[in-house]
């Protein structure tokens, strides 16, 4: 939401993008898939991060290891990522609100 005559603006640092079914690229194509991706990213998304703001997972493998009581790093990776943006987004309204 923006005041009126104020230009709405969102920060690089709120963003998370999380590509999934990683399960379906052979690991002959992981490395170069992951670089491409980030490149075009970051093409699009200049303030990226692509450490903290891209995830790959596979939602399928996550799910599974759950299912025998385990969190696979992927997924711990991404529920460090959503909290870490959510705080960085309230943090960003906050100092908006204060302005």
């Amino acid at each position: 939401m923006t005041l009126k005559g104020q230009k709405e603006s969102f920060s690089s640092q709120c963003a998370l993008f999380v590509c999934n079914k990683w399960d379906l690229i052979s690991e002959e194509e992981v490395k170069e898939t992951q670089n491409r991706v980030t490149k075009l990213l970051k093409k699009c998304w200049p303030g990226l991060d692509p450490e903290s703001e891209i995830i790959f997972m596979s939602t399928r493998k996550a799910s599974l290891a759950q299912d025998y009581g385990v969190i696979t790093g992927e997924f711990f990776s991404l529920m460090g990522a959503i909290k870490s943006m959510v705080l960085k987004s309230n943090e960003a309204q906050l100092e908006m609100h204060w302005k």
